[in-house]
């Protein structure tokens, strides 16, 4: 599912939402022991994203974006929750000039298990970014 809507002309609206069920069974012939648990619980069962886009004149735009995401048991992963900001600055028909943060909501998250070691955790980050067009 994922919905848009511009309430304004300067503002626009849009979120998505998924849900996943795996099911596995074994083959009859199968001599698996436990595999079935840890592929089973390696994908999100929900995700959620809303993302909120601002014209605030008409050369600077702010974009929002949050997103939810449920937990991996398979991997021991915490559900998470976490948000993105960007500021855009359009200085000509050829040139823009952004800064971003991500992952603001906390300094780092782990999104999923190392094979083999340890959770990889994502960090919070800020960058900017300069756009040139012909």
């Amino acid at each position: 599912m994922a919905p848009e809507w511009k309430p304004t002309r300067w503002w626009r609206l849009r979120g998505s939402y998924s849900y996943l069920q795996v099911e596995l069974k074994k083959a009859p012939n199968s001599l698996d022991v436990g595999t079935i648990p840890g592929i089973e619980g390696s994908s999100p069962q929900h995700q959620v994203s809303v993302q909120s886009g601002f014209d605030l004149s008409r050369t600077v735009n702010l974009d929002v974006d949050y997103r939810y995401i449920s937990a991996l048991p398979g991997q021991l992963v915490p559900s998470y929750s976490t948000a993105d900001a960007r500021v855009a600055w359009r200085m000509s028909e050829h040139f823009q000039a952004s800064i971003a943060g991500r992952n603001l909501l906390q300094p780092h998250h782990p999104e999923f298990a190392g094979d083999p070691g340890p959770l990889v955790e994502i960090k919070r980050s800020v960058y900017g970014q300069i756009t040139w067009k012909r």
